[in-house]
């Protein structure tokens, strides 16, 4: 059976996907990554995994997506029992003071995205750093 970590990553930019996936990677290949294009998509896997003894150790959200939003994903994963304990980083575009509010009123840290690839470094060993992973 497979014990290793897995991140959720849910985006609708397959480059920015890939982007901090490769970085992720690069830091440390002991854990997987599951890759979904949007919030509905989140929910689905997330809902899948009910009884697995394998769950997210952490879920990566963009706020701004189609179908169903990182925002309105987040809202609908810490009010269901079987996803509110799941750590999420919220991964965005947006600088919008008010998205930063929503994040923090679920206890989730809003990283925006970086631009340059020491940014982007930093961003994935803040991120592997919040799940325990070493570096």
């Amino acid at each position: 059976m497979n014990n290793r970590p897995v991140i959720l990553y849910a985006d609708d930019d397959p480059d920015d996907r890939e982007m901090l996936r490769e970085y992720l990677l690069r830091q440390n290949s002991d854990f997987d990554i599951v890759e979904v294009a949007n919030g509905r998509e989140a929910l689905l896997y997330l809902r899948s995994i009910n009884g697995l003894k394998n769950p997210p150790a952490l879920v990566i959200l963009d706020l701004n997506m189609p179908v169903l939003s990182g925002k309105e994903t987040l809202a609908i994963m810490k009010s269901e029992e079987i996803t509110e304990q799941i750590p999420v980083i919220a991964f965005t575009t947006s600088t919008s003071p008010q998205d930063e509010a929503f994040c923090q009123k679920f206890g989730v840290k809003m990283i925006t995205k970086p631009l340059s690839m020491k940014e982007i470094q930093e961003a994935a060993t803040s991120i592997l750093n919040m799940i325990g992973i070493n570096i």
